[in-house]
């Protein structure tokens, strides 16, 4: 459905999905492979860990542009460490 300027937003391109989705909905409610792409800084600072998330930063290296994390690789972190019940149940930040 266009906007009001007129434009059409697409919601998803085959397997790829659009929108806004919290990663909190991502983990703990669906268990497929994620990729979590994010610009507004929305990720727990817990994951914010080397090896688990990507950044890419703006050209001062100041500002995050944007933000890539693998849900599947979290959600394995935190049910190994016995810590996914609890990251559900309190939306862990």
């Amino acid at each position: 459905m266009p906007d009001s300027f007129g434009f059409s937003h697409p919601t998803e391109l085959g397997k790829y999905q659009f929108g806004d989705m919290s990663w909190s909905d991502l983990l703990c409610r669906d268990s497929k492979k994620t990729l979590f792409i994010t610009f507004n800084d929305q990720l727990p600072k817990v994951w914010k860990v080397e090896g688990y998330l990507y950044v890419i930063k703006d050209f001062s290296g100041v500002h995050t542009q944007v933000e890539f994390i693998d849900i599947g690789i979290i959600r394995q972190y935190l049910t190994e460490m016995n810590l996914i019940d609890e990251a559900c149940l309190n939306k862990i930040n």
